[in-house]
């Protein structure tokens, strides 16, 4: 069998139009689970090594994402300044991972969303 008329760039076309559709849905998808993850009420606060419970709401309500359409990429983080410090700790305060943990859960839905038809 010969391949008579490649058209490679008619397909990067249609699968980066595919991903850029999905980017917008995927993002939102981690965005849920990672506000999810931190939705237990409090008190009690959480344990060394559990997500945190809710507290003020700030943190749950900070979760927010950013789609970057022209490199294919998105992130979601929460915008308190104190998330960096609940997810890797303090001299004072061990770790309540969440984040990191969220999207190594969540990963595979997410590469899926991304490329769902």
């Amino acid at each position: 069998m010969q391949i008579r008329d490649w058209r490679g760039q008619e397909l990067i076309n249609a699968v980066r139009g595919l991903i850029a559709r999905n980017m917008d849905p995927a993002a939102r998808l981690l965005q849920s689970a990672e506000r999810k993850e931190v939705s237990i009420p409090g008190p009690p606060r959480s344990s060394p090594g559990e997500a945190p419970h809710i507290d003020t709401s700030d943190l749950i309500q900070s979760i927010d994402y950013l789609v970057d359409y022209p490199s294919m990429t998105f992130y979601v983080a929460p915008q308190v300044p104190y998330a960096e410090m609940l997810e890797a700790g303090t001299v004072n305060m061990q770790p309540r991972p969440f984040i990191v943990k969220t999207f190594i859960q969540s990963g595979d839905d997410v590469a899926r969303r991304v490329l769902k038809v």
